[in-house]
């Protein structure tokens, strides 16, 4: 999806196109899911495992405060550590994303995390359908925490556009554990990432009990990075 995301956005988005990736954040997603409409789409989209997800989530689980006088009961959203929280949270995306579908837009969702390309005038649509539509179904977008990311000469441009809604633009942004944006801006995400895995394995250097777990974590992140980040990273090429 991200090298995907990114070959598109290499292409459409030049010099004064008016082509954008918009990335939403939405709020407390996971807690906020309309519960019983996602139990509902699990009978529609996942017959099978319909009855196992009904039977877990059905209920109110109790939430037993210390010191408190009464307990909370959870009505909505997914467990968290549940195994199967991130599939039935992806089913009860879908009438979002179908209601959505717009043949000038292109979509990637993951999880909670929604984006989408095209026009600024077409993402604007994208974006008022997803303010209106999204809490129906739990799905709070957050335009303070969102971004545009457009090429540097169309900046002013989509700031026009998407004036008011709170929506940052940018010419690059980390997306699904990657980056996607201009040239520049690739490579110096990629030496910060750097610097920061240099930082941090000097640190583990001197903690001898974090040694172990900070190296697999560095190591990870060493390795993952350049794949996600750079189209020539990836094992596909």
């Amino acid at each position: 999806a991200v090298h995907a995301m990114n070959t598109l956005f290499q292409e459409r988005a030049t010099q004064h196109s008016k082509w954008g990736l918009l990335l939403v954040d939405a709020k407390n997603a996971f807690n906020s899911v309309n519960r019983v409409m996602a139990l509902w789409y699990a009978r529609v989209y996942w017959p099978s495992c319909a009855r196992f997800l009904n039977n877990t989530y059905k209920g109110h689980a109790e939430l037993v405060l210390r010191g408190g006088r009464g307990n909370l009961y959870s009505r909505e959203g997914v467990t968290q550590g549940d195994p199967l929280a991130m599939l039935l949270y992806a089913i009860s995306t879908l009438p979002i994303i179908d209601s959505l579908q717009n043949i000038h837009v292109k979509q990637c969702w993951y999880a909670d995390d929604s984006s989408a390309q095209g026009t600024f005038d077409d993402l604007k649509s994208w974006w008022d359908g997803l303010v209106t539509h999204g809490p129906n179904y739990g799905y709070y977008p957050q335009g303070q925490k969102s971004f545009l990311v457009v090429h540097p000469d169309d900046q002013s441009e989509a700031s026009m556009v998407f004036g008011g809604s709170g929506i940052k633009v940018v010419v690059g942004q980390r997306f699904l554990g990657g980056y996607i944006g201009q040239e520049t801006s690739r490579k110096e995400y990629v030496a910060e990432q750097g610097q920061e895995v240099g930082s941090d394995c000097r640190k583990v250097v001197s903690s001898r009990h974090g040694t172990a777990a900070g190296c697999t974590h560095r190591i990870r992140k060493i390795t993952t990075v350049p794949v996600a980040v750079c189209p020539e990273g990836s094992p596909s090429q």
